[in-house]
């Protein structure tokens, strides 16, 4: 690696051998490597707070009703098109977990993310968060809401080249028992 008369003359000065010095560059180009694909651990600080979500849980008389999009630079606009879309309660730990997503939306960034969350999944397990498709258009629908405050959100990406664009984007609103909310969902 090093030239054929350097070898020596710097293991004089320094006392370390070139292999030496290339199994400590080895090991700090592995250290670096390693770190980087080390997963991020996200707690969610909000607590669950069970009676928050007691006047979500059922059915209603309420819908929500919107189109997701994004505009691209060149002006183009992609839609929300087969992506899932959640209705979630309102709450400090929605809100909180909601936002966990949106900043870390882990297939765009390409960082590993960990959420250390035991009630993580339990809200659509007990049927209080809701989840449809957008359609072709990016339009979706969620009928038979209770009452409340609502965050609805998806994601609206594309590829260039091997690169993912867009992203996630959501949006609170509030619901009245038999009223129809419309919502556009972008930045």
């Amino acid at each position: 690696m090093f030239s054929a008369g350097a070898t020596p003359y710097f293991e004089a000065l320094h006392g370390i051998s070139e292999g030496e010095i290339m199994r400590c560059l080895a090991l700090a180009v592995l250290c670096l490597v390693a770190a980087g694909c080390a997963p991020k651990v996200i707690r969610p600080q909000a607590p669950f707070v069970e009676s928050e979500y007691a006047a979500y849980r059922g059915s209603g008389t309420g819908t929500i009703e919107g189109q997701g999009f994004l505009r691209q630079n060149g002006g183009g606009v992609v839609t929300c098109a087969g992506s899932k879309v959640w209705a979630a309660p309102a709450t400090a730990y929605s809100r909180e977990m909601t936002g966990i997503f949106e900043a870390g939306w882990s297939q765009l960034t390409a960082d590993f993310v960990t959420i250390d969350n035991p009630n993580q999944g339990r809200l659509f397990r007990e049927g209080i968060e809701r989840e449809t498709q957008c359609d072709a258009q990016g339009n979706f629908v969620f009928r038979n809401l209770p009452a409340g405050q609502w965050i609805v959100s998806t994601a609206v990406t594309w590829q260039v080249g091997y690169e993912a664009q867009g992203g996630y984007v959501r949006q609170e609103t509030a619901l009245a028992d038999g009223q129809t909310v419309r919502l556009l969902l972008t930045r």
